[in-house]
């Protein structure tokens, strides 16, 4: 079992509380995964990560105990491009932080049995803050941890983006880069971002 979550008007969460969600009446998109074609509706793996409903009055998160065999998840960033459907994983192959908006994509009715309220407090304590962080932390620690120099590269990035816009003059020595401006001055190693290959991330 695993928990997804969704936020649904009040009304009609109420109802799901007591009558479950029919997967014909929440059908929101049909989409095909090794030949197959599935009705689906969608969740997340966080309840933080609907930003457009979290903390709204209007709306009640609540809690799905699913059965992951009935469950993929995509990447949200890329729908509806075709490679969203391209991204989309049996939720027992996806790994905690690939992506930065992970949609769960929910292929079964859910009984009111497996249907909870979700509360300010968490029933069961969650390891991070929402999946938009996660990915985040993991790309930042895997890069740092391969890359010795990322630290002092990204900082350079972050400043010379705010030289563009003005802020900082920038002026470079023969191994370094100095940010001078009224908030202070910042020096850097000059980056070497040809060492940087992703294709283990």
């Amino acid at each position: 079992m695993t928990q997804v979550y969704i936020h649904l008007p009040k009304l009609e969460a109420e109802r799901a509380l007591v009558g479950g969600i029919k997967l014909s009446e929440k059908k929101e998109r049909t989409f095909t995964y090794q030949g197959i074609k599935f009705n689906c509706f969608t969740g997340w793996l966080h309840p933080n990560d609907d930003i457009t409903r979290q903390g709204d009055e209007n709306y009640a998160c609540i809690k799905l105990n699913l059965d992951e065999r009935y469950c993929f998840v995509g990447d949200l960033d890329l729908y509806p491009h075709e490679l969203y459907f391209k991204s989309l994983v049996p939720f027992s192959q996806y790994r905690l932080g690939t992506f930065r908006r992970p949609q769960c994509l929910i292929c079964s009715t859910v009984l009111p049995s497996r249907i909870k309220l979700q509360g300010r407090r968490l029933d069961v304590p969650l390891l991070y803050g929402n999946s938009e962080e996660l990915y985040l932390e993991n790309v930042q620690s895997f890069l740092a941890g391969k890359y010795s120099a990322f630290q002092n590269d990204q900082l350079y990035s972050f400043f010379q983006m705010l030289a563009q816009q003005g802020r900082f003059e920038q002026i470079e020595t023969e191994d370094s880069v100095v940010f001078v401006g009224q908030e202070g001055n910042f020096s850097f190693r000059k980056p070497a971002f040809q060492q940087y290959h992703l294709e283990e991330l």
